[in-house]
């Protein structure tokens, strides 16, 4: 299993972007990874600045960013200071999600950690935010980071779907939570279920369906957990019922504070719309989330 030897952590100087920021350098001091430190600067915000202020549009243009640098170049040195930890910094200009999956990219980079929202909170239900637009394209693991960092992770839960992208995701976890309690986690739901009792098939009959599928759940973790040999190393649950609905009540059950999911799922419809699973449990956890691509090893 290969370590994590980059990440990086996009700021805004946001709330929320402090906390992913927090995370990051503390998964660089417990991985000895160099921390990136990336701002990006939308374009509209120089536009706005270049109307507001009466100096030439270019000379506004390089304080802005010089500022930018310095501040964040401040941040750098105290958290290396803080944390002990290898560190680099940027700052670039252009849409934040396009802007740090070319980072990601460019750097080969282990790991991106970002906010779960950023300076345009009320602005987040219509634009969406910039962790969803990244999650979408980025080239490495996602972090999204909604809890203030106090240590390693200690529970984490690993939603799977038997894909080869879950295998992914566990190896993730492995690798990102590896000081902690891991459990896998696969929901099930009985095919046509409802219209069968719509229908108006008996209790009896549907139970049965019920139980066939409990079985193959089963027999499918089995099998997926010994094709890694990942017995002794993690705990396997089944559930039935709607998947993001249970993925989320298990977390709070299980005090899980971080949630590891496949960012595609089975089908390419869902690789098209990220998987209505996943954005589900994006949209809705308070939990930290580490989203895993076909492309993770």
């Amino acid at each position: 299993m290969s370590r994590i030897a980059h990440i990086v952590a996009a700021t805004d100087f946001s709330p929320r972007a402090e906390l992913a920021v927090k995370r990051a350098a503390t998964l660089a001091q417990q991985h000895e990874a160099t921390l990136h430190l990336l701002q990006v600067m939308l374009k509209l915000q120089w536009q706005m600045f270049g109307r507001a202020l009466v100096d030439h549009p270019l000379v506004t243009e390089g304080r802005l960013y010089e500022s930018a640098r310095a501040r964040l170049k401040n941040l750098a040195e105290a958290l290396a200071g803080s944390y002990a930890i290898a560190l680099q910094h940027h700052v670039s200009i252009g849409r934040p999600h396009e802007k740090i999956a070319e980072y990601a990219r460019s750097h080969v980079v282990d790991l991106t950690v970002l906010g779960s929202h950023g300076e345009n909170f009320v602005l987040d239900p219509f634009i969406g935010t910039t962790a969803l637009k990244f999650v979408r394209m980025g080239t490495s693991p996602a972090l999204i980071v909604d809890t203030e960092a106090t240590g390693a992770y200690g529970n984490v839960l690993v939603a799977v779907d038997f894909s080869d992208v879950s295998r992914a995701a566990v190896e993730a976890a492995l690798r990102i939570g590896s000081q902690g309690s891991i459990r896998v986690l696969h929901v099930y739901e009985v095919e046509f279920e409802e219209k069968m009792r719509f229908a108006g098939v008996e209790d009896g009959v549907i139970q049965r369906y019920r139980d066939a599928a409990a079985r193959e759940a089963r027999r499918m973790m089995d099998a997926f957990l010994a094709g890694k040999d990942l017995r002794d190393r993690v705990s396997p649950i089944i559930k039935r019922g709607a998947p993001a609905l249970t993925i989320l009540d298990q977390a709070q059950a299980l005090h899980g504070d971080l949630i590891v999911m496949g960012k595609r799922g089975r089908t390419e419809l869902n690789e098209v719309l990220l998987g209505s699973v996943t954005k589900h449990v994006l949209q809705e956890t308070d939990r930290d989330l580490l989203l895993v691509g076909h492309f993770a090893a």
